[in-house]
Order: structure tokens, then sequence, then C-alpha cells
């Protein structure tokens, strides 16, 4: 590490010479200095809140810059504020401490060495894909876990990566390990080919001592709660705490379909979530008249990306073919041109004298999220095993931090499972409003109107 940060040191020279001193150990701490100073040019930067990330990275990128000239540095975060607040005002303190000349141009630092210091927002896809700039010697991305999967994965691998090419350059993933063990991140994570940099926030000496323990208490948390190891540790485990949907691996999980109920018993309903950016993504329940559990299978899912009305069309044909009779259809209206992509498919279907009628997705959340739930936990709802659904489900949660009952889209594949939801609760609706054969024709009557009263929230329902 020594003769690493030598080599750092005695890179500058000739005109532009820093004037000040350099940043050194003093300035920082073990745990964050070894990360500062390493010549590792992939790096994932994992740690507890308030343990110095943000700080470092003004460390690593002052320090990049006054030690050679001509240097080119990329710090993104999610919004301008942050980009202010957490890097740009830390850095300008530093280099005033330090006695280093520079400059700031909006939010550019110019050093008299010719190298710069770059800030960007990136808070979508869009803003992503708009990344794009000179070929940098160093990219430090903070609060990636923050960023939405796809998003996240253009901008590292599409975006940000080839510009490291010709200047040999680096790039870190700044973040402190959220909920879900899933993801774009997640992947990188366990891929074993990033350089892994992880400290508890107690490394940090420069935050007020005992201020832990006072806030576990107060909040009625120890050291072994969920959001302790996460925040205050930086450890990246499972948090079951906050979990939406209530499906067990065994009670909800099935390899094959039943072999022993009559083929023409069969009956099928989807759910679906139309995107454009995200996924359109369609799921295929089934269930089976003369099954005396009553269960529902999830028997396919189907997503793709950027399809235009008629593939769209083509695809929603094709289950519809395959999957007959579907009795309950269940699709995200998504605005304006969701209810008009939906419209130009019902009027196809009736063009071709198909029986097809599409609801609306449910606009209560929490109400869609307890059926699937009431479902899950009588052992009704089953998904396949090898389902990519089943494999997201357990990973999904509640958000932290809001007034109301929100699903938090930022740790899962919300649009598959969107339509699951979707697909749960119209099938649900349409069993429970079908009266039983045996009932008489008064009884049949007095069945749906005691439903419809009771059920209420959907458009057809």
């Amino acid at each position: 590490m020594l003769d690493r940060l030598a080599e750092i040191l005695a890179g500058g020279g000739g005109p532009g010479k820093p004037r000040g001193r350099l940043p050194e150990a003093s300035d920082s701490f073990p745990e964050q200095w070894a990360w500062v100073t390493t010549g590792e040019r992939e790096n994932l930067v994992m740690v507890a809140r308030q343990s110095g990330k943000s700080t470092g990275a003004a460390l690593r990128a002052s320090l990049r810059c006054l030690s050679r000239r001509d240097r080119r540095v990329l710090y993104t975060t999610l919004t301008l504020d942050n980009c202010e607040q957490l890097f740009l005002d830390p850095c300008l303190e530093l280099l005033d401490r330090l006695e280093q000349p520079h400059r700031r141009r909006g939010r550019q630092v110019i050093f008299p060495n010719g190298s710069r210091i770059y800030c960007r927002s990136v808070d979508s896809l869009s803003a992503a894909r708009k990344a794009r700039g000179p070929n940098w010697d160093d990219v430090l991305v903070d609060e990636i876990q923050d960023l939405e999967d796809r998003a996240a994965q253009v901008l590292i691998e599409d975006v940000l990566g080839p510009t490291l090419f010709r200047r040999k350059g680096s790039i870190s993933l700044l973040f402190t390990p959220p909920r879900a063990q899933k993801g774009w991140l997640w992947k990188e994570f366990s891929s074993g080919r990033w350089r892994l940099w992880n400290w508890a926030q107690a490394a940090n000496p420069f935050l007020p001592a005992g201020e832990q323990d006072r806030w576990l208490a107060a909040h009625g948390l120890t050291w072994e709660s969920p959001i302790a190891r996460r925040e205050l540790l930086g450890l990246w485990e499972p948090d079951t705490s906050n979990q939406v949907f209530d499906l067990d691996p065994i009670r909800n999980g099935y390899d094959e379909l039943p072999g022993d109920l009559p083929a023409n018993g069969w009956r099928y309903g989807l759910g679906g979530d139309i995107g454009w950016e995200h996924d359109d993504a369609l799921v295929v329940l089934a269930w089976n008249i003369y099954d005396p559990q009553k269960r529902i299978f999830e028997v396919l899912y189907w997503r793709q990306q950027h399809q235009d009305i008629d593939q769209l069309y083509a695809k929603f044909k094709e289950i519809w073919q395959g999957h007959r009779p579907m009795l309950s259809v269940v699709l995200d209206q998504a605005g304006a041109g969701g209810q008009k992509v939906i419209a130009t498919i019902e009027n196809r279907f009736q063009r071709l004298g198909l029986p097809l009628t599409i609801e609306y997705k449910p606009a209560n959340v929490p109400a869609s999220v307890g059926i699937v739930n009431d479902n899950a936990r009588t052992g009704r709802l089953l998904l396949r095993r090898d389902s990519p659904l089943w494999q997201d489900v357990p990973h999904v949660v509640w958000k932290a931090d809001s007034n109301r009952q929100e699903i938090d889209k930022g740790t899962f594949d919300s649009h598959g499972l969107d339509g699951l939801r979707y697909g749960v609760w119209g099938v649900d609706n349409y069993l429970a409003r079908a009266p039983r054969p045996e009932m008489t024709e008064e009884e049949k009557r007095r069945h749906r109107r005691s439903v419809m009263a009771r059920r209420g929230g959907g458009q057809k329902w």
C-alpha cells in the first residue's frame, strides 16, 4: 500500500505541479484510505451509513487530480442537491484546507495542472443514457443501490464502461446495502469480479462516540436487527421483516400441473403490466373447475422491452389462443397511452369475433396484495419453482419511509410481479362471483348481488 501511495504521489511534476500539500492518511482513516489510494480498477465500496463513503470519494477524486496532470474524474449520484452537499462541498473544503489552488465552474472543479472533476446526477434510465462524456481516469458512482436495475446496468456496462478503456481508468460503485439480495447490483456483488471494500460505521473516527447505542435504544432495536446490520455494520443480509408477499417455497411452489384433473376443466386468467422503457410483462394463471382445492397455478410468464402495438397484440393473441377459455384479463392501463393500447387490442379481438374483455388494474395496492396473500396462506396460489417470478417474490418489500403502504419498486423487477398481482386479483374476483353449480337460480342471484356489494373494487366487479 505504501509503495502504491508513493507511486501516486510521485506522479506530478513540471508545469502545474501542486503548490499546497496533497491529501494524506491523517485526513482519513485506515479503512477509507485503503480504498482512496488503491490501484484496483473495479471497486465495490459497500459501507454503512455515515461511514465516510462520499467524503472518501472527495478525497479520492482530489488526490487523483492533484497527483497527475490532465486527469478526468467523474462523480455521479441521484440528485444535483446530493452532488453539491455530499461531494462538491466536502471536496472544495478539502482543497481549501490543503491550500491547493482550484476554481469552480458550474459543477466542475478545475485545477492548474489541467485536471478536472465533473459532477452529474443520474436518477433514471433516460439520464443514464445521457451520461456519456470524455474518456475518464476515475469514475465514482454513489448511491447506486437506489438506481433502478436497468438504469444501473446501462449506466455501468453500456455508457461508462467503454469510456475507461483509453486512459485505463478505474470505477468505484459506492452504496449502503439494500434490503433485498436481488437485481443487477446483487449479481455484480456475487460475481467476484469486483474488489470489495467494506467497513462499519464505527470505523469512522469523526463521528461522536455513543451515538449508535443511543439511536438503537431510542428505536427499540438491537445490533441483531436487520436495519442495524445494514445501516450501521454495512452487511448485506436479507431482511424479511417488511416482506410484502407471504409465499412459502414448500407450500406455494409446484413442478408440474396435476395430471388427475380432467383436461376440459382448465380455465385461464391473465394479468399484465404495460410499458415502454420498462418491460411489457404478461402472467397467465390457470385453475380447474373440477379441482376440489380450487388452486390457482402460474403457468406462463412473458416479458419484453420496447414492444410496439402490433408486436404486443401478436403476443397477446398467441397467449390467448394457447390458453382458452381465458375468463379474466386485468392490465395496467399505464395512463392515456396504456388505455389506447388496451382499447386497440380489444377492438382487434372484436373484429375477429373473439371474446375478450379487459379490466383495469385494482387501484388499492394493499387490498390486491391481501388477496394474493389470502390465496398464498391457504396454499391455493402456486408458482412454478423455475419461474423468475418465484425467485423474485420473496424479495418484495414495503417502502420503509412512506406514510402509506407502497411497494418499494427499487428492490425487484416489479413489472412481472405487478402482472401476477393483477392476475390473481382478477381470477380471485371471477371465482368469488361464480355461483356453485348446485345452487338454485334464486340462490345464484343472491350470491352475485352479495359478492358485488362486498367486493366493489374493480370496474367490472
